[in-house]
């Protein structure tokens, strides 16, 4: 059942992502509009000389890919210092472990991991400036809490699987949004020479990120933010050298602005739902008020 709702919540941040995929199709042949024609004619032709079941089932492969794929694009967008986001999850579940509401938790889980990790040490982990050791309370309670069985952890199960596919809605209402802006400035002057600072910008972070910090992480933190910076700086780049097919670039772009800013809002309540929700049932546990 569990591989089943993952591949489900899988699926679903893959389809989300088929508005911004048929996006960039439309914008890499905007200059060969004939070639445009075929293409799409292609896909309706072979919509119908395809059997059902196989249309369904490269349907199915191709979202599971992209959800595969975006949700740990979507993870590490939203968890990475580099972008200097006042609301990462890490920073967001060090706010919650260490607010003035849940912080008379944190001695006694402190405790459970060994007689040193006391009162004292549960102030000083909230006052350094490193979260490491918060960090790795919350994830000790997190595995603690997952090997329980689903049976008694349906709730948290639940905001894992809203996390997940909120945050992918997220990174595709981003990447839409994005996508949308340089379409509706390709083929207006005036807004030409801001979005290709806009398109210099992506790529000069994603490389600045990629060059000048990503290096000291190695192997344990593949590059997936700083590459989505630079390919999608690099695909508005070229919908601006190129111009854009007349569409309704500024109405998508104000929709999935709305949607995207939805998404993050609804992700970042979840995140501290879910992360009071372990900080309290293991204190519970600690404190034997429930059966282990």
């Amino acid at each position: 059942m569990d591989a089943l709702k993952l591949a489900f919540d899988t699926i679903i941040v893959g389809v989300l992502a088929l508005p911004w995929l048929a996006i960039v199709i439309d914008l890499f042949l905007a200059s060969k509009p004939a070639q445009e024609r075929q293409f799409w004619s292609l896909l309706q032709s072979g919509e119908t000389k395809v059997p059902t079941a196989v249309v369904g089932v490269l349907l199915f492969a191709v979202a599971y890919l992209l959800g595969s794929a975006l949700a740990r694009v979507s993870r590490d967008l939203f968890n990475d210092d580099d972008l200097h986001l006042p609301f990462t999850e890490d920073r967001i579940r060090m706010a919650v472990y260490c607010g003035p509401a849940e912080r008379m938790f944190l001695p006694d889980s402190f405790s459970a991991l060994g007689p040193q990790m006391g009162p004292r040490f549960s102030v000083a982990a909230c006052s350094r400036a490193d979260s490491t050791p918060v960090l790795a309370l919350f994830n000790l309670q997190e595995s603690s809490l997952q090997q329980r069985g689903s049976d008694k952890t349906t709730v948290l199960e639940q905001l894992r699987s809203q996390i997940s596919i909120l945050r992918g809605a997220a990174l595709n209402g981003f990447v839409t949004a994005v996508l949308c802006l340089f379409g509706f400035g390709a083929n207006r002057t005036r807004w030409r020479l801001l979005l290709w600072g806009v398109a210099v910008a992506l790529v000069g972070s994603g490389l600045y990120a990629l060059l000048f910090r990503h290096w000291m992480h190695a192997l344990n933190d593949p590059p997936i933010m700083e590459f989505t910076l630079i390919v999608l700086g690099i695909t508005g780049g070229f919908a601006l050298w190129n111009g854009a097919p007349p569409r309704q670039y500024g109405l998508w772009f104000l929709l999935s602005t709305l949607l995207t800013g939805m998404a993050v809002l609804a992700w970042w309540w979840t995140e501290i739902l879910y992360d009071q929700l372990v900080l309290h049932s293991s204190f519970a546990l600690v404190r034997h008020l429930v059966t282990p």
